[in-house]
């Protein structure tokens, strides 16, 4: 009888610790949010910069639209700028130093092009630690035409990434960052920077969530 008592006090003693352990033990919890916001069709209005062209640096003013068919896949339908020239000053130091024309020197009147839009990235940033912000990165890949006053019109590849900041869930600002590869070989390829405002019309499913809080 009295070694029956002894197991059970060690049993006890040794398994009472380990349950209140388990029982103390919290499950883990993971929270996976729903988009703040859905994209539907948008209008975007942006202006860029274009730093690498030997001869020309390009502020370009500019305009997309963009058609989402999902949170994920989106068809850039256009996306257009026209731009405006500043000499780099190397082609006057070739002409009045050495009496020679450049023969590659061409300047970009405007382009047009067309992308596949590819949102992988939702991200939820908290700013200044009070205010929490929505946004997205994309990638987009895609062509076109950009417009030359000697060369005229010159088949275009672009690739870049997209960040966008949401305002809520119809205003946006997005920067824009594009690499340009020109199909000519006189031509050599040009980086836009661009920062843009965006207006989202939203998506069905944004009306139904409207009407089912009202």
């Amino acid at each position: 009888m009295l070694k029956h008592l002894l197991i059970y006090a060690t049993i006890l003693c040794i398994g009472s610790p380990l349950l209140a352990q388990n029982q103390n033990v919290s499950p883990k919890v993971i929270a996976i949010q729903k988009r703040n916001y859905h994209l539907g069709t948008e209008l975007a209005l942006n202006l860029s910069y274009m730093p690498m062209d030997s001869f020309t640096n390009y502020f370009t003013i500019g305009a997309s639209v963009t058609h989402y068919f999902s949170d994920y896949l989106g068809w850039e339908i256009i996306n257009a700028g026209y731009a405006n020239g500043t000499s780099t000053g190397l082609r006057e130091y070739i002409v009045n130093n050495f009496n020679l024309e450049p023969t590659d020197y061409d300047v970009m009147e405007y382009y047009y092009t067309t992308n596949i839009v590819y949102t992988p990235f939702y991200t939820k940033n908290l700013v200044f630690g009070d205010k929490i912000n929505y946004g997205d990165m994309s990638f987009v890949l895609g062509g076109g035409i950009s417009k030359y006053t000697r060369l005229n019109n010159v088949n275009t590849i672009d690739t870049g990434i997209l960040l966008r900041y949401a305002f809520n869930k119809y205003f946006s600002t997005r920067l824009d960052i594009r690499y340009f590869i020109y199909l000519n070989g006189d031509l050599k390829s040009n980086l836009a920077i661009a920062l843009g405002l965006a207006y989202n019309f939203g998506t069905d499913s944004d009306s139904v969530a409207e009407n089912v809080d009202e």
